[in-house]
């Protein structure tokens, strides 16, 4: 986690989050992950990259992403590290948060954040992460989820999660 901390140093300045499974983590039992993912608004990648690059990071390849994310994997002294460039309303709202969420001395995703960026590329891990993180929420919290999936993804999306929600009901009883 110190080299967390030595990126989030070399963002200074850039608005950024962690993001993927190490912020899922803060929201169901841990899983391993080989990277930490540090989400930045889409107009910042740029930014964020060039002080990857000052910090000592050598990038390694173009991330393939869906739903308007760009991205680019990082390597450093055997640690992994992926710059995510989140667009529009859900990239600005996503990164404002994390600023009031921060947890060990770096700035997370929120719940709502990370389910809705998972939801994104309907990936079968994504997917498996959002049905346990939705069986550790609130009620507040499945509406908060709920509401940035319908604010920032879809209605056929809101149909997906309502699913899982009401699957993980159904499993807990």
């Amino acid at each position: 986690m110190r080299w967390w901390k030595d990126i989030h140093a070399a963002l200074r300045g850039i608005p950024h989050a962690i993001g993927g499974g190490v912020a899922a983590n803060q929201y169901r039992p841990p899983r391993h992950t080989a990277d930490v993912d540090f989400m930045v608004r889409l107009r910042d990648l740029p930014a964020a990259e060039d002080a990857a690059r000052k910090a000592g990071w050598k990038w390694t390849a173009t991330l393939r992403l869906e739903g308007g994310l760009k991205g680019s994997a990082w390597e450093r002294d055997g640690n992994e590290l992926d710059l995510i460039g989140v667009p529009g309303a859900l990239g600005h709202d996503a990164i404002n948060a994390a600023r009031r969420n921060y947890r060990n001395g770096l700035p997370y995703l929120t719940l709502r954040h990370v389910v809705a960026l998972k939801m994104i590329p309907n990936r079968t891990q994504a997917l498996a992460d959002i049905a346990t993180m939705l069986g550790h929420a609130s009620p507040a919290q499945i509406r908060s989820v709920r509401a940035a999936v319908k604010r920032f993804l879809g209605p056929d999306d809101v149909a997906d999660l309502d699913q899982m929600v009401e699957m993980r009901r159904l499993e807990r009883g």
